[in-house]
């Protein structure tokens, strides 16, 4: 199984904070975006590219694709990787490939998820996967911002092992 050192889950994929704090933070020029939806969107897909700073670029993958794409990477040419939500993560460990880190941003309320912190709303299946994550050994926290306070998963009520 690959283990890569990060990815990020944020519903709203490539923005701002994105472009502006987290990939000087990780010291990346490569965004993989792992999401079914955005890969079928050819115009959404152009606009996140023409977001981009010059020096950067973006590839685009369904997750079966995507954990092949990332298999072969080398650990000194690690991509900053994106993933609209935690489903998204459990296929690829699920296709063999591994995060020592998850960070959860923004995760919408909808019908049936409950607040776990500021921004972050979960259902109890996305809970499941977190704790299934946290056994596996991933720090698993929410940040926002590289200059925010990160919180572990595992310090939050419904989450300790």
């Amino acid at each position: 199984m690959q283990c890569l050192n990060y990815i990020r889950i944020d519903e709203r994929l490539i923005h701002g904070q994105v472009l502006i704090k987290w990939l000087n933070e990780k010291e990346s020029r490569e965004i993989v975006v792992i999401d079914d939806m955005l890969r079928e969107n050819p115009i959404l897909k152009r606009v996140m590219e023409k977001s981009l700073p010059e020096n950067c670029r973006m590839e685009t993958f369904r997750n079966e694709e995507g954990a092949e794409y990332l298999k072969d990477l080398l650990p000194e040419r690690e991509p900053f990787i994106l993933a609209r939500d935690i489903g998204d993560v459990m296929r690829l460990e699920k296709a063999g490939i591994r995060f020592q880190e998850i960070n959860v941003a923004r995760m919408p309320y909808l019908a049936g998820k409950e607040k776990i912190c500021d921004k972050v709303y979960m259902n109890s299946y996305e809970k499941e996967l977190i704790r299934h994550f946290l056994s596996e050994g991933s720090s698993v926290y929410i940040q926002m911002v590289p200059d925010s306070e990160r919180v572990l998963m595992k310090d939050l009520p419904g989450f300790q092992l």
